[in-house]
């Protein structure tokens, strides 16, 4: 006679799968970082925060092209990373060998941000009631997070060579309205995000 198994049985036999897609998940994104980083071409990073939600989640990776990158080609609405001004690299490299080459594949958190592109260079940028208008006019904005805000910002004008980059979770984003001197040099973008990966199997791109 073959007893069904119990609902607490199901329980771990489940989490025990989803344990196993996870761990999978992080090899391949750990492979698939060793050679992307080979190839130059692109580069997965994770995302720890909140500032980009809802269309980056804390725990998602996103893989960032580096292909015929060029940041002159930049739009609006682009989502980049790039060097975060604020960053103090630590004096002591990882003693593991193997923790020290995965902070290499893959930077820490804080080395590099990732937000979406607003002005570009030479654009007049203000912020009123939570309303972004750019050279006078306001913009469509379907991305951002559903909580609004009203802050008020500018007007500023984004210099040569620079772009004024705000997360799409305004209320948690700490961007061009309070940091980097509100504008980040162009030689400080890495690439543009292509895609959005949530583990364990889920990808989204990312239009551009």
């Amino acid at each position: 006679m073959t007893l069904a198994p119990s609902r607490r049985e199901r329980v771990k036999r489940h989490v025990a799968i989803a344990a196993a897609g996870l761990v999978a998940f992080l090899a391949l994104a750990s492979a698939t970082a060793l050679i992307l980083d080979v190839t130059g071409a692109l580069t997965l990073y994770t995302v720890p925060s909140g500032s980009m939600e809802p269309t980056i989640q804390p725990g998602n990776w996103i893989l960032v092209s580096h292909i015929g990158f060029a940041a002159s080609g930049l739009q609006r609405g682009d989502v980049i990373v790039f060097h975060n001004p604020a960053y103090v690299a630590s004096t002591q490299p990882a003693a593991n060998p193997l923790t020290r080459r995965l902070g290499e594949l893959i930077p820490p958190a804080d080395r590099v941000l990732v937000k979406r592109v607003i002005g570009l260079p030479g654009q007049v940028i203000q912020v009123t009631n939570g309303a972004v208008l750019v050279d006078g006019h306001a913009i469509n904005e379907p991305y951002l997070h559903s909580g609004g805000e009203g802050s008020t910002f500018g007007p500023y004008r984004v210099p040569a060579k620079s772009y004024f980059v705000m997360g799409d979770n305004r209320l948690h984003s700490e961007d061009s309205r309070e940091l980097f001197g509100h504008a980040i040099p162009a030689a400080d973008v890495i690439g543009s995000v292509i895609a959005v990966i949530s583990p364990p199997f889920g990808i989204h791109l990312l239009p551009g």
